[in-house]
């Protein structure tokens, strides 16, 4: 953890940045430069240029600041209340699709499972020893549509 503190405890110049997207969206964002032009050619010694952001473009002139690092524990603290987040959304998410897979499915399965008259699904009717249509699960005698119908 001691890199990280050092890390963001170093100064570094950052400026706000509108987003080309969407109109009225700034964010403040590092400002990062590149010893090297735009085709990749060493600049020369001492020259540096500012690396574009995509989709954003600086409206403001950099500042130098440097930011004060919170402690180890409320960076721990932190990590793990958005990791919590992150996985009350996944699981939120994985719910909603498995709720409309199996809403498919039992859409699907209605349509290809239509009731026999008896009420039994489609293909459990069969036909016994003295060849009357016969239900294949409860074993009724269908022989007439009134009959039939429970």
């Amino acid at each position: 953890m001691k890199d990280v503190r050092e890390i963001i405890e170093k100064p570094r110049e950052v400026a706000l940045y509108s987003c080309l997207d969407t109109g009225g969206s700034y964010l403040v964002l590092q400002v990062s430069y590149s010893a090297y032009d735009e085709h990749y050619a060493p600049l020369p010694e001492g020259e540096r240029r500012e690396v574009p952001c995509s989709g954003f473009v600086r409206v403001s002139e950099p500042i130098q600041l440097t930011f004060k690092a919170i402690t180890n524990d409320e960076m721990v603290a932190r990590a793990v209340e958005s990791l919590n987040e992150q996985e009350r959304k996944t699981i939120n998410e994985l719910n909603e699709k498995l709720a409309s897979i199996r809403e498919k499915r039992s859409q699907l399965l209605a349509l290809t499972h239509q009731p026999e008259p008896c009420g039994h699904p489609v293909g459990r009717v069969g036909v016994n020893a003295d060849g009357h249509a016969e239900c294949g699960a409860c074993g009724k005698v269908i022989t007439e549509p009134s009959e039939a119908v429970q």
